[in-house]
């Protein structure tokens, strides 16, 4: 099996061509996290005071969760932009903010996160989360915000530590062999991303948010799995290894997770 660097055009592509890997992950995250407190909740919450004209844009939106988590928290004096350059999850996303109150107040549209559609000077905070390692010219793309963000602006870029679902992808190693990995090789992590943003964001600040799952549905541990290979496993013989590793964990799997952001000022 091949590992894929976590930009590589053609795992990008396979990702997130539709909306259903995503969300086979995001569904476990949510179900399982012991801490209750919503991971969109919290990202919101590490954002610094924003005036209320604040003009927000996030880039590689997903499905626009992150807008439907917090949706009641946004004064109604701020103007969203979100964008991805996957066409279904623009599609979602879309949907997703014609839902809440938030319709009024934004506009989802394709485009890479090298190409925003702002003006120079003209965004208050950018939000890219957990998406900066899929980008194919990281420098590239932090010039391009830093392009657009007002003097004195904020990014929040969130990612993942080397720490992030170890236990999944030694269980993962364990069934497939030698061969197999699950886990994307990230090029931006908490332990690199700083270096990399320095260069264009000199000033920035490092939040890390340590949890845990505790999985007890092995369906939902195997969607997990399989969003992560797509196509390069047999469903049931890979339900049969996880029921049993869960049998003889006790019923439970437990698997850290280690995320954080970072908050840079432009």
């Amino acid at each position: 099996m091949t590992h894929l660097p976590s930009n590589a055009a053609k795992l990008v592509a396979t990702q997130y061509r539709t909306t259903g890997n995503l969300q086979a992950r995001s569904r476990l995250h949510q179900r399982f996290a012991t801490n209750p407190y919503d991971w969109m909740a919290w990202v919101f919450d590490q954002w610094p005071a924003l005036p209320p004209n604040a003009r927000v844009l996030e880039a590689g939106c997903g499905t626009g969760r992150l807008w439907e988590v917090n949706a009641g928290r946004v004064p109604a004096g701020w103007s969203l932009t979100l964008t991805d350059q996957s066409s279904a999850m623009v599609e979602q996303a879309d949907a997703t903010l014609a839902a809440s109150k938030l319709a009024a107040q934004a506009r989802v549209l394709v485009a890479p996160a090298d190409q925003l559609p702002a003006e120079p000077g003209s965004i208050d905070l950018i939000v890219a989360n957990h998406m900066l390692y899929h980008v194919p010219d990281l420098p590239a793309t932090l010039r391009e915000f830093r392009r657009v963000l007002k003097p004195g602006g904020w990014l929040c870029a969130a990612t993942n530590g080397d720490a992030h679902m170890g236990e999944l992808n030694t269980l993962y190693h364990d069934f497939a062999g030698e061969a197999g990995r699950m886990s994307m090789a990230l090029s931006f992590t908490l332990e690199n991303g700083a270096d990399l943003m320095r260069p264009v964001f000199p000033e920035i600040a490092l939040i890390r948010r340590p949890n845990q799952l505790r999985v007890d549905d092995a369906e939902a541990l195997a969607d997990y799995i399989e969003s992560m290979v797509p196509g390069q496993t047999r469903r049931e013989p890979l339900l049969a290894y996880v029921r049993e590793a869960m049998r003889k964990a006790g019923g439970v799997i437990v698997i850290t997770t280690d995320s954080g952001l970072f908050l840079a000022r432009g």
